[in-house]
């Protein structure tokens, strides 16, 4: 445990992991009062996955990896869900979500539910790419498809589909350059937003865009606290 903006925070390391001392970078996202956990990246997580991971042998050559991101830059970005074996929880935003849903025996599917709670709750979500932790391979299959059904009849959507983010169609996104504060605003939308992830992604990178969504699914569309304007499709 330690102390962010004085207030006690909770890091949860789960195993087998292993994480670099520079993962605690990530404390300087907790300066932000608003924000509820987060998380850094790694290489086996779907929603805060690591880009370009080396298949590297030792611990060196990880360590080699880490501080070729570090430099990178240690910007964080609002995200809709993690799913990170290793993060940061404010203790407050954990306990106005009522802490982890034992129905889920993972954290691929226990962590995400945990974010859209918190998010419900009026608590940011951030992830820090420049942040990794190493995840060693589990044999996590059959728990996987029962937090899925779990998951699915919780919600009402699919996890892994509605709650993505697709960074390689976010990269043809053209806006114009950010403006004075005199200018009409761009806007952005996006038909078939699911909850919003990309939507949130776009927020982070450009809080002056306009964000509207379309969804056919009013599961995805509505409540979680995920995304601005994403309304059901009629």
């Amino acid at each position: 445990m330690t102390e962010s903006s004085s207030q006690l925070s909770v890091i949860w390391l789960g195993n087998p992991q292993t994480a670099d001392p520079r993962v605690l970078q990530m404390l300087a996202v907790m300066e932000d009062s608003s924000v509820g956990v987060v998380a850094p990246s790694s290489a086996r997580a779907w929603f805060s996955r690591a880009e370009k991971v080396p298949r590297y042998q030792s611990f060196d050559e990880a360590a080699a990896f880490v501080t070729e991101l570090e430099a990178s830059g240690t910007r964080s970005m609002e995200q809709l869900v993690l799913d990170t074996g290793c993060f940061l929880v404010r203790r407050a935003a954990l306990e106005a979500a009522g802490g982890f849903d034992p129905v889920f025996a993972t954290m691929h599917y226990g962590l995400p539910d945990f974010c859209l709670r918190l998010r419900t709750a009026g608590w940011g979500v951030r992830f820090v790419p420049s942040a990794y932790v190493h995840e060693a391979a589990a044999s996590e299959a059959e728990l996987g498809k029962a937090d899925a059904a779990a998951f699915r009849a919780k919600y009402g959507f699919d996890c892994m589909y509605s709650c993505n983010t697709r960074p390689e169609l976010l990269e043809h996104v053209k806006l114009p350059e950010a403006g004075d504060g005199t200018q009409q605003a761009p806007a952005v939308l996006e038909i078939g937003c699911a909850c919003g992830g990309n939507l949130l992604r776009l927020r982070s990178e450009r809080p002056d865009v306009e964000l509207y969504g379309i969804e056919l699914s009013e599961a995805s569309a509505t409540g979680h606290g995920s995304s601005p304007r994403c309304m059901r499709s009629m």
